[in-house]
Order: structure tokens, then sequence, then C-alpha cells
């Protein structure tokens, strides 16, 4: 089924033309495919053919039941061979002159003839106005798809009473009486007016074709040109639909890239920025360094054997951070004058004993160097370990 809507989509459409009182008529039955179901989407009648083809969508494919008076049938005995039958039928024509259909039933055969040019007349006006025909059947001799759809022994279409005895046709007999019956073909409610256009849908959507003819080649090649148009159509949606999809994603992935180029470029400014303050902060830092190292080269060798005697003395259980010699009394800033402590050393550290931190401490003050030490902090941090800074004063 996925397929067959591939190639004929959900719509279906038959036309069928026919002369009623001597007044052209023109047939149109539109079904559509819903819920795995087919259903009359319209059934509409005309007595003008361009009128009949503009009811249906530009484009749709359509099967043509040729029933006019310029259709010759005929009912003769026996089954035959597609020339035999019409030679029996109609001994005067010339064959290759006519498009011929022949309905083969248990005891006898239907012929039907039409002259080429006829035939072909009426398939131009559909492909004037761009309406793809797949098929075309003459006569009644579609009706044979449905025969074994209706439980009744007389089918009337919109010119001729069929007769039917176990689903094989006995006799069909041209009418003029209007009187439109009403069946139920299969579950489709439709008038005497739809039954041979409903015929000719389906022996294409079914695929079952009862009949002969020497136009088999032409109506495939009509269905093959179809097919084409459907396969070109199709795939230049799918293409569009692909190249729109990639430009969608081409679009996604640009936008994402874009963005983060964007955030790139930021952080790039940051970075410049950071590494601007980070110049400026590394050349003030060396420009206290080098003033520090002014300072304490005023007592280079001193301040050696200060800090050697310090860090001699410490036990194992201490761990020294930080050893300045005249700290800072306050943060430098700008065109300020200085103000450091003179003669003294801040030691900070970390101390896991404190009977060894007492006795560290006595043995600093006994130093003749120092004159005292002074705890401005003790006893910050973990249990195991306290935190501690003193000033050596010398």
């Amino acid at each position: 089924m996925l397929l067959k809507q591939f190639t004929y989509g959900t719509n279906y459409c038959a036309i069928e033309h026919t002369v009623v009182n001597n007044t052209n008529r023109f047939n149109v039955l539109q079904l559509t495919y819903k819920k795995k179901a087919l259903e009359i989407a319209s059934s509409e009648t005309f007595t003008n053919v361009n009128d009949a083809i503009n009811s249906i969508p530009k484009k749709q494919h359509v099967f043509v039941i040729i029933n006019t008076d310029k259709v010759l049938s005929k009912k003769i005995e026996g089954i035959h061979e597609l020339n035999k039958a019409v030679s029996l039928a109609f001994p005067n024509i010339k064959t290759s002159d006519f498009t011929i259909e022949v309905l083969p039933q248990e005891t006898h055969s239907f012929v039907s003839v039409c002259r080429n040019q006829d035939v072909e007349k009426i398939l131009s006006e559909y492909k004037k106005e761009s309406t793809n025909v797949i098929g075309f059947s003459l006569g009644s001799n579609s009706v044979a798809t449905i025969t074994s759809y209706i439980n009744q022994d007389i089918i009337q279409t919109s010119n001729t009473v069929i007769s039917v005895n176990d689903d094989n046709i006995s006799s069909i007999v041209k009418t003029d009486d209007q009187n439109h019956q009403k069946y139920d073909i299969n579950g489709l409610k439709v008038t005497s007016s739809d039954v041979l256009t409903l015929s000719g849908i389906l022996s294409y959507y079914i695929d079952n074709n009862p009949t002969e003819s020497n136009f088999e080649e032409q109506t495939s090649q009509l269905k093959d040109n179809f097919k084409q148009k459907q396969i070109f159509s199709n795939a230049l949606k799918f293409g569009l639909g692909f190249i729109f999809f990639g430009l969608l994603i081409n679009f996604l992935f640009f936008t994402h890239y874009r963005d983060q180029i964007s955030s790139l470029s930021n952080e790039q400014q940051v970075n410049e920025r950071s590494k601007e303050s980070l110049l400026t902060l590394t050349s003030e830092v060396n420009r206290k360094r080098s003033l520090v190292s002014d300072i304490t080269t005023s007592t280079g060798s001193k301040v050696s054997f200060y800090l050697d005697e310090i860090g001699g003395s410490v036990p194992t259980s201490i761990s020294l951070d930080e050893i300045a010699y005249q700290p800072l009394q306050k943060s430098i800033k700008t065109n300020k004058e200085i103000e450091i402590s003179s003669n003294s050393i801040a030691v900070s550290g970390v101390s896991s004993n404190s009977d060894e931190f007492s006795d560290w401490i006595s043995k600093l003050e006994s130093n003749n160097w120092i004159e005292k030490v002074v705890y401005l902090e003790y006893g910050i941090g973990k249990k195991s370990k306290t935190a501690f800074k003193i000033n050596i004063d010398l």
C-alpha cells in the first residue's frame, strides 16, 4: 500500500465521457484514501469537458471511460483472441484504424471499438490541461471489475442496463432511462452515474483489468510517464526538503560556532586586560622588591646572621611560613612615606608541640642580640597544629 501511495498518492479519480439523450455528459468521481479505506471525496456531472477536467486538482492522475456514441459495442458468442473477436463482431473494419477492447465472459465476449483519432482527441484534451491520464477503457467493459461486489442481477450505468448472472455479464443494453439507482459497493454509496468511474478507479487501484485490448502498450506507456513524473516530483520534494534540512543544520552549527567565537573573543579581551593588569602588578612588585632590597642591603651581614640564627634554632615540631625583616607597618601607597618596624623581625608559622614552642621562644630570648619576643598571634588553627605569629625586637 505504501508503494501505491508513493505512486498515486491518496487521491484517485476517473472521468466518464458519455452521451445521454443526445447530450454530452462528463461524470467525475474522486476517491480519497483515509483510515485504511477508500472514501468518496466528490461525485459531479458536467456538460463541458474542460469544466470536468478543471474540477480535479492540477496534475491529478485520472482514468478515462470513453462511453460516447463514437464507441461501438457488440456481443459475440464464444471466447476468441483479439483479432478473431473483432472480425466476428465487425467484419468490415480495418483493425489498425481502431482502438479495440474485448471483455471475455464464460460463454461469450463483448467487443468495443472506437476510431484511433477519436480516442487521441479525447486524450489530447487532458494533456493540454496537464492532467495525467494513466489508462482508459471503452464502453461499459470496465464494469466487470465490480460485478462481484454488487449482489444484484441488474446494474444500471449512465447509459446502459447490464444483466449479471453469477458475477458474469450476460448482456449490455443501451438506455436513455435516467432513473438513478443507488448501490452499496463494498461500503461505498454510489449512483448509476458513478458505476463505470468507480470500476475504472478499482481497475488500477487493485490492479485488476479483466479485458483484453490493442492499447495495452499505450496504457503501459501512460502509466510509466506518470510514474516518472511522480518519481521526479517526489525526488524534487525530497531533495528540497533535504537541502532545507541541511541548511537548517548548517545554520544551527553556524550559530553555535558563532556564539563560541564570540565567547572566545570576549575571553581574549578579558585575557588581554588581565595581561595588562598583570604587567602593571609585576612592575609594581618589582619596584617594591627593589625598594625592600635597598632597605635590607643596608644591614646585609647582620640580617644574614639573624636569619641564620633563627632558622637554625627552629625545632622539628615548628614549621615556618614567613620571616620578614623590618616588616612594613602600613601598606605602601604612592607618594607616601614607607613606614617600617625598625630593628625587628616578624616570624609566622605552625607549631605542633606547645612545650617545644615555649622552649624555642625562651631560647630566642636568651640571645644577647634579641631584646624581647612579642606574641602577636597564637592558638589559631586545629588542635594538633597551632598557628603563631611573633615579633622579635633586636
